[in-house]
């Protein structure tokens, strides 16, 4: 394929790829990536990483995200269009160095992965990266344990609606290792998530969420029924869409059901989800955190104190 430019190119490739055809978007993007076009490498960088398309090359992917992290590590993530992009760019790299690339005979380095995880966290505000952040500074993978700077990043996503973040800490609160073991907090948290976690997220969340209520009797159960519904208003949930039955499903009248090993029924996570429970965290929660942010072991671990 030939192209007149590396602005037709791209733009070849974007509307390619909008229409599906990502076999004719690939050497279109490659082309403007290989003349520098930032959006160019982005895009291709997230085909080819993507475990689910046809067309994944994690060799190539980690190269393209290697010259967008080398160029742009430092543009300012206030007022350069680029910046969202930058910040998912450094996520995926850091991810990339965090499991190694075995395309490129790349072994694991967790220690780096964490040094540029932590640059998309703190300095471009990345909500995805924060948690992985936290993640890595409780478990002390990369060589740096830091429970209550990660309880901070973790509090200041749950109050913004961040599913990951809200059923992960839902199973702190479970098994009452990083903080004080509180089941009412961890079924109200997990039944937040569940409403609002995005479809990548729905298999490991509503594991959680099964967990937890089954574990809890019903008087328990009843307890958190007003924490959901006050944490709700005041936390929003993460996900737009919510999950609906298969068509075919729906059409034949089967409708799936989860027990608990005493046979009590799991509410249904279709449920939970349904369009009328669902809202956006205002904008003013989407803030970044502070670079240097304060803190306080114990005033991190009451996340969501009762009267909020």
């Amino acid at each position: 394929m030939t192209f007149v430019s590396p602005d037709a190119a791209l733009e070849q490739g974007i509307n390619a790829y909008r229409g599906g055809y990502v076999e004719f978007a690939i050497p279109a993007l490659r082309f403007a990536a290989n003349s520098g076009e930032f959006l160019a490498q982005y895009l291709l960088a997230a085909i080819l990483s993507d475990n689910a398309g046809a067309h994944t090359d994690h060799g190539e992917a980690f190269r393209l995200l290697r010259q967008i992290v080398v160029n742009n590590a430092n543009i300012d993530p206030d007022d350069d269009p680029r910046a969202p992009y930058v910040s998912k760019a450094l996520l995926s790299f850091g991810e990339y160095l965090n499991r190694g690339v075995p395309e490129l005979k790349m072994p694991a380095n967790p220690a780096m992965a964490l040094r540029y995880i932590e640059h998309a966290a703190k300095f471009f505000g990345n909500r995805d990266a924060q948690f992985v952040l936290a993640k890595m500074l409780i478990s002390g993978e990369g060589g740096r344990k830091d429970p209550a700077l990660a309880l901070h990043f973790l509090s200041t996503l749950v109050q913004g609606g961040h599913a990951g973040a809200q059923a992960f800490l839902a199973d702190q609160y479970w098994r009452g290792t990083i903080v004080t073991k509180d089941e009412t907090r961890a079924l109200a948290l997990a039944e937040l998530a569940a409403k609002g976690a995005a479809p990548t997220d729905y298999l490991w969340i509503d594991e959680i969420y099964q967990n937890i209520y089954c574990g809890m009797n019903e008087p328990r159960r009843n307890e958190a029924r007003p924490l959901v519904q006050r944490w709700g208003q005041f936390f929003g949930f993460g996900g737009r869409a919510s999950r609906k039955l298969d068509q075919d499903q729906a059409e034949i009248g089967f409708v799936p059901t989860r027990t608990c090993a005493d046979g009590k029924p799991v509410p249904l996570l279709e449920e939970l989800r349904g369009p009328g429970n669902l809202q956006m965290p205002a904008e003013g929660a989407l803030t970044a955190s502070p670079a240097q942010p304060r803190a306080d072991p114990n005033g991190v671990r009451d996340v969501g104190a009762r009267g909020r």
